[in-house]
């Protein structure tokens, strides 16, 4: 019988509307295989528009609360397996102390409700008695996709599992408490070695996981931006445009870019496109940047516009001429970060500036799309964008060229290729 793989189990914890790696990811292997995507949903109109049509959505479009969590879970109506029980206590003995921690109790209630929907769904259109993959999208979901696993090991020709770990979750990050650090050791320690197959953001985090766990079966899957088909822009002002775009975090310190604004001549601006988590602290941040500007007298040179659905981020700033993120090795997650606005800048045809950090490093060099600052110093990565500014259209044209390789399209069909032969 063939067992070749045929359908794959996209499962997260991510609110999908505005997730492009996993847009990317479901939307790329609904081209060779059946694809049920678990994940949290907050506008099903949303949820239709980003997915391709072959996509079988399986949201949670509510919000469980505590009191809901515990009978469900505690009760052991949703779960029969210890693993899952003991996150529980460990969440619920935290709870006791941290109430803020209860997010987590939210979590075990999103993961454990879709993949009984999951179940349900699968036993009605009868598919099962098939091979199948899992990928488990990100670390907190891990332990139930392996409970999924358990589950339709029992019923499927051949069921395979795949962790797709966003960042360095082995690593510690700023100003986070004991209890997110010790539970993601004790996930890794527990249930990284399950998965046939780890996948990361970049060569560097892939062999930084290879190193740590013993991995015998790893592949980078970069967060590569989709194809566009955009011309290079014919620059006909002296204006020198920058432009940024991410969440509102205060631990990327954003303020720099604005102190970067006092070392550029005048003809120098800078638009901001920031996300804000509603958090208070995101909120709070974004209040301190835009305050930040009145404090510097720029407010006519930098501006924090609203941020743009993520199909339309390429197009939107292709209209800039450099992308520039300036941020610091100050924890490993910096230090290797690979993000997907980095991308996002090549297939906008930018020429762009980023500081020497590993992975972005990497590819700015490999592809001349730009320039990597000597140092972290605001002074000298000012000198890389004014160095960037007067090369422009031969990084665009390089930018342009890079655009047709490092693609969604080109990058995801690599997982596709895996899948078929695990």
């Amino acid at each position: 019988m063939d067992k070749t793989i045929t359908t794959v189990i996209v499962f997260t914890h991510s609110v999908i509307d505005n997730d492009s790696r996993i847009q990317n990811q479901v939307n790329q292997l609904a081209k060779k295989f059946t694809v049920y995507l678990c994940c949290r949903n907050s506008n099903s109109n949303r949820l239709n528009e980003v997915l391709d049509k072959n996509v079988i959505p399986i949201p949670y479009e509510g919000y469980p609360v505590f009191g809901r969590v515990h009978s469900t879970i505690l009760n052991r109506t949703m779960s029969k397996h210890n693993f899952i029980e003991k996150i529980v206590e460990k969440v619920l003995n935290k709870y006791l102390l941290i109430n803020t921690n209860s997010c987590y109790l939210n979590y075990i209630g999103y993961a454990e409700v879709m993949k009984q929907q999951l179940l349900e769904e699968l036993e009605e259109r009868n598919d099962l008695n098939k091979s199948i993959a899992i990928i488990a999208n990100d670390i907190y979901i891990l332990p139930h996709a392996y409970s999924l696993y358990l589950k339709l090991n029992k019923q499927y020709e051949k069921v395979r599992l795949i962790g797709d770990m966003h960042e360095l979750h082995f690593a510690s990050y700023n100003h986070e408490d004991d209890f997110k650090r010790e539970l993601r050791k004790w996930i890794l320690n527990n249930f990284i070695d399950k998965c046939d197959l780890i996948t990361s953001v970049s060569e560097e985090c892939v062999d930084l996981y290879k190193e740590k766990f013993n991995l015998s079966n790893t592949m980078s899957i970069m967060n590569v931006a989709k194809y566009a088909e955009i011309p290079i822009q014919i620059k006909n002002t002296e204006e020198i445009k920058l432009v940024h775009t991410g969440g509102a975090s205060p631990e990327r310190k954003l303020e720099n870019m604005i102190d970067l604004m006092e070392l550029l001549p005048k003809n120098y601006k800078l638009y901001f496109y920031l996300i804000t988590s509603h958090s208070s602290s995101s909120l709070q941040y974004l209040e301190f940047l835009k305050n930040r500007i009145i404090q510097k007298d720029l407010s006519g040179r930098v501006f924090i516009l609203d941020p743009i659905p993520s199909e339309t981020v390429v197009l939107e700033m292709s209209k800039y001429d450099i992308g520039i993120y300036h941020i610091k090795p100050e924890c490993p997650n910096h230090e290797y970060a690979m993000p997907n606005k980095l991308f996002q800048f090549i297939q906008a045809r930018l020429g762009v500036v980023v500081t020497p950090l590993k992975s972005m490093k990497r590819i700015v060099e490999d592809y001349n799309v730009g320039c990597v600052s000597k140092d972290f110093e605001v002074t000298s990565f000012a000198e890389s964008v004014k160095m960037v500014a007067n090369n422009l259209e031969h990084y665009r044209i390089n930018s342009n060229k890079a655009a047709h390789e490092l693609n969604v399209d080109r990058e995801w069909e690599k997982l596709s290729k895996k899948i078929l032969d695990l």
